[in-house]
């Protein structure tokens, strides 16, 4: 068999039927994939808008945003990652607001952000998305404003302090029907709330989670399925848990109210101590209800107050392997 011409080659290339199929296919296919890429990233996520200015401002100030409109719908995402505040700013939630996700991070400097207001952050994810709260640089900033979780909410802290508390220390409202606060990144999340209104759970990955509150013999951390619970990995050091109170006084007992059950795996610590704000008191013992662990290494610490900790309910042993490393009072 011969092999074929260079002039049957360009026959074959030129044929009316590749020249049709080309012609019908390529700008429409290749149009067909933008509209369903613009399809699927309005329906994941809402606008993402930028915090454009080196300066404090009202949220609803159009001027202080990226293209002159404020981010406040269902799956908006609003960034405050401005290449460097040359000093630490506020941010006033003027009127209520609604997001998908918050990016934090002064990226070239050190200076700290702090959100206060009496208007809510309602977080809302758009359909199955959840909604989150990304923080990049070590500093510690703030936020004072009340938060309503209308979605599960992912708290990023990959570095640094998040404290979720209020002016001259107040409790910050956190509302949840259901929605739980999981808890990701090696950073610090310190949240002193008013968790009255707080449904979900705990939910402790990375890093360090420490929930204060108001101080007394009977404090809540939630009052739905209230569970706290701990995935732990690698060393106890990488997920602790912070149950902090001053309590009524000293050497008494701290019980916390609604159903405070831990699920435990992995390796992590649980640490109980002193209120982070205004630390006082001595000799508590916190009380939680039931305890299950599903395998791991619990540590249990006191870093302040000579505390002990106390599950009054069932503890239930699965997995192959449960250690306990005791640093204080355990019953």
């Amino acid at each position: 068999m011969n092999p074929p011409t260079s002039a049957s080659l360009r026959r074959q290339r030129s044929s009316p039927t590749l020249s049709w199929i080309r012609s019908r296919l390529k700008t429409p296919v290749t149009a067909l994939l933008i509209a369903s890429f613009s399809l699927w990233n309005t329906s994941t996520r809402g606008a993402t808008i930028n915090w454009n200015v080196d300066a404090a401002g009202n949220w609803s100030t159009g001027g202080n945003w990226l293209g002159g409109v404020a981010p406040n719908a269902i799956g908006d995402l609003a960034n405050f990652n401005f290449t460097n505040y040359t000093a630490n700013r506020t941010i006033t939630l003027d009127t209520p607001i609604t997001l998908g996700g918050l990016n934090l991070g002064d990226t070239l400097g050190a200076q700290t952000l702090t959100f206060a207001g009496p208007s809510a952050l309602t977080f809302d994810g758009v359909g199955a998305t959840r909604a989150f709260l990304n923080k990049y640089n070590s500093t510690t900033d703030v936020w004072q404003a009340p938060l309503v979780l209308n979605d599960h909410l992912d708290a990023n802290i990959f570095a640094g302090t998040l404290d979720v508390n209020g002016a001259s220390n107040a409790q910050v409202a956190i509302t949840s029907a259901s929605s739980d606060i999981v808890k990701n990144g090696a950073g610090t999340l310190r949240l002193n709330p008013s968790a009255a209104a707080f449904g979900g759970n705990w939910v402790l990955n990375q890093g360090t989670l420490a929930i204060g509150g108001a101080n007394g013999a009977t404090p809540t951390i939630g009052t739905g399925a209230g569970s706290i619970i701990i995935n732990g990995t690698g060393l106890v050091g990488l997920s602790v848990l912070n149950l902090a109170n001053n309590g009524a006084g000293s050497s008494g007992n701290i019980t916390y109210g609604g159903t405070n059950d831990v699920v435990f795996q992995g390796a992590g610590t649980i640490n109980v101590s002193t209120n982070f704000i205004g630390a006082a008191n001595t000799g508590n013992t916190v009380i939680l209800d039931n305890l299950t662990m599903n395998g791991g290494l619990l540590t249990v610490s006191s870093s302040a107050g000579s505390y002990g900790l106390r599950f009054n309910g069932t503890t239930t042993l699965g997995g192959q392997t449960n250690v306990f490393s005791v640093g204080t009072t355990l019953t």
